[in-house]
């Protein structure tokens, strides 16, 4: 590569990096607000929250990296315009696939990127944030139940505990379960702890008594020394729990257990043609930058007017990615178009540049013939 296309090469590339950074920060705070009430009033320490947003950042990187290298292309071509440097380096000869040189190798390298974050990464870290916030949510002793403070910790079931040890252990406690409103259930008890299993989360309490109100009215009383109440069905432990499709890697797309091969096999399918497809917009949407503002040659207007019509392609084709995803989830035969999106903006710009590269050569021809 000549030093003319590393100089281009190197100012798309710190172009679109600070764009990148900018959409994933704020990105990233977006999704972590979520997580603040966790941090604020469930006693989740600071570098757990740390760890549950940083394995949020190769969602946001998927999704943000085709668009700053769209906005860092744009921003550096329409540069070089303004500042004539196209001008002067067509001048010399070099012709319109050697000014695209430099995004073509960008784009390439992102592409690689894409690929490496959504067959691996992506993955890997949601895999991990969904196990973690499973077993967040789970251990009630750590995260949800405080001193002297009614805490509903699911839906119909209330805990009251007048002190906690430092052992994990509740001393005075009480526990209503109001699921069923004709039929509910209060418990009390003088200690008690909270456990996980793979039937979900469940309180074993220690001398106390257990009050159930029948649908009749009557209410009946049961003294204990130890019972065990079941807080309901869980997903199973982090190992046994059904894993969603953007946990899976490849080969459990495409190839799941005999049993998973049911009702959501379509959203397995796609979400697997989804993520070879996805990274290929990191080659399509810089493409469709540099050739939009390289096939230009008005003014500062007409350079806008390419600019606006750059970034509502890039709205068409996010939009037609998203429902062709939509279609496919419903009937699979359709995720094709999640590769045609790209893939057809990709030709249509080496389509345009190879028009260009014709028409300079033949102004090349007539220019040497005058002379």
């Amino acid at each position: 590569m000549s030093r003319l296309h590393r100089y281009v090469l190197r100012q798309v590339v710190v172009a679109a990096a600070a764009v990148a950074v900018g959409l994933t920060v704020v990105a990233w705070l977006t999704q972590s607000v979520q997580l603040v009430d966790l941090m604020v009033n469930r006693g989740l320490s600071f570098a757990t929250f740390l760890h549950l947003t940083l394995l949020l950042l190769p969602t946001v990187l998927v999704l943000a990296l085709p668009v700053a290298l769209f906005a860092g292309v744009a921003f550096v071509y329409d540069r070089l315009a303004v500042d004539r440097e196209l001008v002067a380096m067509r001048s010399v000869g070099v012709s319109q696939f050697a000014l695209a040189r430099p995004v073509f190798a960008a784009s390439a390298a992102a592409v690689l990127v894409g690929y490496a974050l959504t067959l691996y990464l992506l993955p890997a870290s949601y895999r991990t944030f969904r196990d973690l916030q499973f077993e967040i949510r789970n251990n009630y002793s750590s995260f949800l139940i405080r001193e002297g403070v009614f805490t509903e910790i699911a839906k119909g079931i209330t805990v009251y505990v007048r002190k906690r040890t430092p052992q994990g252990e509740f001393l005075g406690v009480l526990v209503h379960d109001g699921r069923r409103p004709d039929n509910p259930v209060t418990a009390m008890a003088e200690r008690g702890a909270v456990a996980a299993d793979e039937g979900g989360p469940r309180m074993t309490l220690i001398e106390g008594n257990r009050h159930e109100r029948r649908p009749g009215g009557a209410v009946s009383q049961l003294r204990f020394d130890r019972y065990d109440f079941d807080f309901g069905a869980g997903e199973g432990g982090p190992l046994g729990r059904w894993r969603g499709p953007r946990e899976r890697f490849l080969d459990e797309i495409f190839f799941p257990a005999e049993a998973e091969s049911g009702p959501s096999r379509g959203s397995l399918l796609v979400e697997g043609h989804d993520r070879l497809a996805q990274p290929l917009l990191n080659a399509a949407l810089p493409l469709i930058a540099a050739t939009l503002l390289l096939a230009s040659r008005r003014g500062r207007r007409g350079r806008s007017k390419r600019i606006g019509a750059a970034a509502a392609i890039l709205v068409v084709i996010e939009a037609a990615m998203l429902g062709a995803k939509s279609m496919g989830a419903r009937h699979p035969e359709f995720a094709f178009a999640l590769y045609l999106c790209p893939l057809a903006a990709i030709a249509a710009c080496l389509a345009v540049l190879g028009r260009g590269e014709a028409g300079a050569a033949r102004r090349l021809r007539l220019r040497a013939a005058a002379f």
